[in-house]
């Protein structure tokens, strides 16, 4: 038998908390993205991208997305027309 010292509330909160952080993500990486349709070897929206793709890799929370983390990635840089490679390359100068 376990005994467990939290409520349910504390659970209630802890996923939404990751929900949060997974829709405060996504809404980053899709704005950025919108950003570099317009300019798309900016270094400061590429780096940014990276971050994010970095954070969404590394942290737990993004096992709880809808949509694998790899295949959103993917799918948001193929949108406009860059790959992973294309954002490491830019950003590793």
């Amino acid at each position: 038998m376990c005994i467990c010292d939290f409520t349910l509330s504390e659970i209630d909160n802890e996923e939404m908390s990751i929900h949060d952080v997974i829709q405060a993500t996504v809404d980053d990486f899709n704005r950025t993205i919108d950003h570099l349709k317009n300019h798309r070897q900016n270094q400061v929206y590429l780096r940014h991208l990276y971050d994010l793709i970095v954070f969404m890799q590394r942290d737990d929370c993004f096992y709880f997305m809808e949509t694998d983390p790899d295949t959103f990635i993917s799918l948001m840089l193929s949108s406009i027309g860059l790959s992973m490679r294309d954002v490491v390359a830019v950003v590793a100068r």
